[in-house]
């Protein structure tokens, strides 16, 4: 399983990736690739490839070709940005995805340092 985080670009409506947390050989360990991970909100349910977060906004760039869903990272009441989880091949969602993805998040507190700055 991967997961990486995108932001929205300055001034802009693209997404774009900022870094990730790769999934490492060890049972409990993971890597984080970038600071500007701060911190996500908990308790977001995930949006699925096909769904939008918001009229107009299209996702389908952002859908990996194997499976996996998008998690919003909301503040003050604002998508600032995607936490995109993928799956490796062959694995399975409901034994690989949702719970570890949970508790991978909660875990490592990622997040947007600049989100409270995006106008």
């Amino acid at each position: 399983m991967t997961v990486t985080l995108f932001t929205l670009e300055a001034d802009s409506d693209r997404w774009q990736p900022v870094g990730g947390v790769d999934q490492t050989a060890q049972e409990d360990g993971f890597t984080v690739n970038s600071p500007a991970l701060l911190h996500v909100l908990s308790g977001q349910e995930p949006i699925f490839f096909g769904h939008s977060l918001s009229p107009g906004l299209d996702l389908g760039a952002l859908a990996p070709a194997g499976a996996g869903a998008l998690y919003p990272c909301v503040q003050e009441n604002e998508t600032c940005g995607l936490l995109r989880v993928t799956l490796a091949d062959g694995q399975d969602w409901n034994e690989a995805g949702q719970a570890t993805f949970r508790t991978v998040a909660g875990a490592l507190g990622l997040g947007l340092r600049h989100c409270a700055t995006r106008k």
